[in-house]
Parts: C-alpha cells; sequence; structure tokens
C-alpha cells in the first residue's frame, strides 16, 4: 500500500513535469534517446545500491527506470520513422541502445529481487513485464531494419541481438532461484513464475522475427543471423531443463513474515512448462542455407 501511494505521488509529480520534457524534446533524435538512457542508467545505479536494504526510493527508482526505458523507446521508435529512407544506420545505432538499455534492465532487476524488500519485490514484478515487451519490440525493430544496412552493419546488429537475446537460460534461472529461494511475497512469487513464461514468449518471438530475415539477407550475412538463431535457440533449449527443474521441485515455502505463523506454500502452476516446452517447440526451423 505505502508503495502504491509512493508511486502515485510520483505519477502527479510527474504530470507537471511533462510540459518541460515535451519542450524538450519536442523532436526526437538521437541526442534525445540518449537523454533518456543516461536518466534510465542512472536509476538502474540506484536500484543496486540499494536492493539489499529497506530504503522505499529503490521501488521509486525501478519506477522511474521504467518510464525512462519506455520513453527511450518511443523516441527511438520515432527517430526510425523519420530516418526510415534517408539514414537506416541512424536508426540502428539508437535502436541497438535502446535494446541494450531493456537488456539491462531486465538483468538488473531480476539481479536485485533475491534480496529486495517487499515493496522493491512488488516495484520489480510490476516492471519486468513491461521492459521484456520493450526489449522485445526494439530487437524485433533492428531486425527489420537490418535488410535495409550494409553487411557490416548487419553482423552489428546480429552481435547486438545474440548478446541481447542469448543469456535467456540466465535470466530465467535467476528468477526460478528468486522463486525457490522463499524470500519473495507469495504475490510476487506468482507473478514471477508468469513472468518467466513472458521471457520466453518475447525470446521466441526475436527469433520468429530473424528466422523470416534471413531469406532478404545477403548470402555471405546469412550464416551470421543463422548463428546467431542457433545460439537463442540452445539457450531457450536451456530454459526448458530449467522450468522442469522449477516444475519439479513443486513449490517454494515463502516466509509471510508474522513471527510465529506458519510459512506459506506456493505451488508452481502445472500450465507454465507446457507453456514454455509448447513456445520453443512451436518455433520455426530457421533458413540454414548460404545461397
Amino acid at each position: 500500500m505505502k508503495f502504491r501511494m509512493m508511486v502515485a505521488i510520483a505519477s502527479v509529480l510527474a504530470l507537471f513535469a511533462l510540459p518541460a520534457a515535451a519542450s524538450a524534446h519536442k523532436r526526437a533524435t538521437p541526442q534525445s534517446v540518449q537523454s533518456h538512457v543516461r536518466i534510465a542508467q542512472q536509476a538502474l545505479s540506484e536500484i543496486q545500491q540499494a536492493s539489499g536494504s529497506e530504503d522505499p526510493r529503490a521501488a521509486l527508482e525501478v519506477w522511474r527506470s521504467r518510464l525512462h526505458s519506455k520513453a527511450a523507446l518511443r523516441e527511438a521508435l520515432k527517430v526510425s520513422r523519420s530516418s526510415a529512407r534517408r539514414n537506416a544506420p541512424r536508426s540502428a545505432k539508437v535502436m541497438e541502445d535502446v535494446a541494450r538499455l531493456f537488456d539491462v534492465d531486465v538483468e538488473a532487476y531480476a539481479g536485485a529481487l533475491d534480496e529486495a524488500s517487499g515493496e522493491l519485490q512488488a516495484a520489480i514484478a510490476e516492471a519486468l513485464p513491461d521492459v521484456l515487451a520493450g526489449r522485445e519490440q526494439a530487437l524485433a525493430k533492428l531486425a527489420a531494419i537490418a535488410a535495409r544496412l550494409p553487411a557490416t552493419l548487419q553482423r552489428s546488429i546480429a552481435a547486438t541481438i545474440s548478446a541481447v537475446s542469448g543469456d535467456i537460460d540466465e535470466e530465467v534461472a535467476t528468477l526460478a532461484e528468486s522463486v525457490q529461494s522463499g524470500s519473495l511475497m507469495p504475490d510476487v512469487a506468482s507473478r514471477i513464475t508468469s513472468i518467466i513464461g513472458i521471457a520466453t514468449e518475447a525470446v521466441t518471438g526475436v527469433v520468429e522475427s530473424l528466422s523470416g530475415l534471413t531469406e532478404l539477407l545477403p548470402a555471405a550475412v546469412r550464416p551470421v543471423f543463422n548463428t546467431v538463431i542457433s545460439t537463442v535457440m540452445g539457450a531457450l533449449k536451456s530454459v526448458t531443463g530449467i522450468v522442469s527443474g522449477l516444475f519439479k521441485t513443486g513449490g517454494s515455502t515463502v516466509d509471510n513474515g508474522d513471527a510465529g505463523s506458519a510459512p506459506q506454500r506456493f505451488d508452481i502452476p502445472f500450465n507454465l512448462i507446457s507453456q514454455v516446452l509448447g513456445l520453443v517447440k512451436g518455433l520455426p526451423i530457421p533458413f540454414l542455407g548460404t545461397r
């Protein structure tokens, strides 16, 4: 309740700041994107420093990083639309920066979750779906831009997509460990378990985008993107093992924080493993030719 009140107050304050922000960024530019990226990164640094404490400001920093990450994506999409024909490399550069920012968001949130206070846990659980969706959108846009770029920049985009999507198994492992640790509030543990499915679905969407892209690329670049697809597919297969292990444990004992009361039992939903397995098995087989 305290966190919700703080976020409500911050939201009202943000409304007063919107006119100033709008006048500062009347026209989206790479510089306006970078401005939001820097603010989001500063907020992430505050979260990492305060994650093991009871400092309520950490929850507000999650809100701030999420707000500016989404703003960076909006600005980057505007830059991309205005530069689509004239300057595709510029569009690719700002979108790469935003994709990396969302990736750092996910890693920072997941890494802070296990030692977070109740308010910070709730803030992270609320923010994770947004940053996962933002990351997927930025990567899908990068894949769409790739066909219009020189081969050297196509290789750079392939490296970015591989770096951002290829560690999905590590992210899921971190989230699963938090669920199994018993340190999460029951409602947060439930949401994080659902988010594991959301994260898997987001990355399978990236694989599907890349699979549709390979036919449009020059023959010399196709193997590079096929390697990215193989890397991400390997990580997704690892995710199925992690989720299977989480499922086999049957759940986690969660301390409800009340002295003298019995811990609550959190059960892993039975449909999670079938959801993840279905997503990975349903992926298209990537084009592996080089013609």
